[in-house]
């Protein structure tokens, strides 16, 4: 089908012109033309095939001129660039518009959700008042219950517990009527006389550890240097106190006797110098001592050492053992492959546990320790080699 109009880019390139050219000959009335309803212009082909021939000899003249034709191109990216920014002003309108409409939609759903949510708050505040009465009826009535109800665990308490413990019960008491509440007090009850008879067994054994500890404490400093003065036992006492104070109450009397006597190995350990001060040869067995213990670390560490050594090798031994293995193997194959009877005979008719045990002197005989596994495949596969030719 036939185009019966074209746009203005289209006519000029028709026609052999610039764009402004173009306008040029439309405003002149040369040309004829029209504007769409989005503000384009558009030229009938009947029009544009009646100038054809003199718009083309009149811009013959006209394109001669470079200037000229510069002057077109900067007029036609001026015309596309106001084009291109009535556009971009168009959608901007369009956008700004679109959101001040979508702005008093919002308005409107925001002040109705306003609305709907004072109702509510209303409702709430009602139902809200009605429960706190509710809740206050029932925690005074819950209030009393546990006051009634401690008072009567309070009771098991034995007499001889401490103002400090008399009030750990009453904290653990609380704790747990806060976790299970008040509401079945028959339960509550029996949970509580549970935590108590368990409260007043704990107190029993804390009441015989601490018993068993004095003991120790006495024992203990039946341990002390004879030469110990009075205020050097007075230290000692409290060192032994304090070290027992620090241990858990579940640690057996075994370890707390260990802990006090460490107490006083320290105090001990000093009185013992001071006395042995006076006795060179105390020291100098002490120093007799001190040698023949770096003696016996020297000799430790030159044994870990070889130790070492040895272990490397083992462990070197039986890289070359698996690669013998493997190249026993090896060779079996290729004979078979090669249909070398002899050959086969040879290796299958060896004393294999001897063969090994030979070959294995042999590598542990050859090997430092520090050979790598290529090294100890090549010294294993020339061993082999070796035995069997021989």
């Amino acid at each position: 089908m036939e185009q019966t109009s074209y746009s203005a880019s289209q006519a000029a390139k028709i026609l052999g012109v610039s764009i402004p050219t173009l306008k040029g000959l439309c405003k002149g009335g040369r040309l004829i033309s029209f504007q769409t309803p989005g503000g384009h212009l558009r030229i009938p082909a009947d029009s544009l095939n009646a100038i054809g021939q003199e718009a083309e000899s009149k811009t013959r003249s006209v394109v001669s001129s470079p200037l000229n034709i510069r002057r077109e191109r900067v007029e036609e990216k001026k015309l596309e660039i106001e084009e291109l920014r009535l556009k971009n002003e168009e959608v901007r309108i369009r956008t700004e518009q679109e959101a001040r409409e979508k702005q008093s939609r919002d308005a409107a759903r925001i002040a109705e959700l306003k609305r709907q949510a004072r109702v509510e708050e209303r409702r709430r505040e009602r139902e809200a008042a009605d429960a706190i009465r509710a809740l206050e009826e029932q925690a005074a009535e819950g209030r009393r219950l546990r006051a009634e109800v401690l008072e009567e665990s309070e009771k098991l308490l034995p007499a001889w517990a401490t103002p400090e413990q008399h009030q750990q019960a009453i904290d653990e008491m609380e704790a747990l009527v806060d976790k299970y509440g008040i509401e079945d007090s028959g339960r509550i009850r029996r949970l509580l006389k549970g935590l108590m008879e368990r409260f007043v067994s704990q107190l029993q054994a804390e009441r015989q550890i601490v018993d068993r500890r004095a003991r120790i404490l006495e024992s203990t400093m039946w341990k002390m240097n004879v030469h110990a003065t009075a205020a050097e036992r007075g230290q000692a006492s409290r060192s032994i106190r304090d070290a027992l104070d620090l241990l858990a109450l579940s640690r057996t009397e075994t370890e707390e006797r260990a802990a006090a006597e460490d107490a006083i190995c320290e105090l001990n350990q000093e009185i013992q110098e001071r006395v042995s001060a006076i006795n060179a040869r105390r020291q100098s067995e002490a120093e007799a001592q001190s040698r023949k213990n770096a003696e016996q670390h020297a000799k430790w560490v030159e044994d870990a050492k070889l130790a070492t050594q040895k272990n490397q090798i083992d462990r070197l031994v039986s890289t070359g053992m698996t690669v013998v293995s493997i190249y026993l193997t090896q060779l079996e194959t290729e004979a078979e492959d090669a249909e070398d009877g002899d050959l086969i005979a040879e290796i299958n008719d060896e004393d294999q546990t001897l063969f090994n045990t030979v070959v294995e002197e042999r590598l542990r005989e050859q090997i430092t320790g520090s050979e790598t596994y290529d090294q100890i495949a090549k010294l294993a596969r020339a061993i082999v080699d070796q035995e069997l030719k021989g």
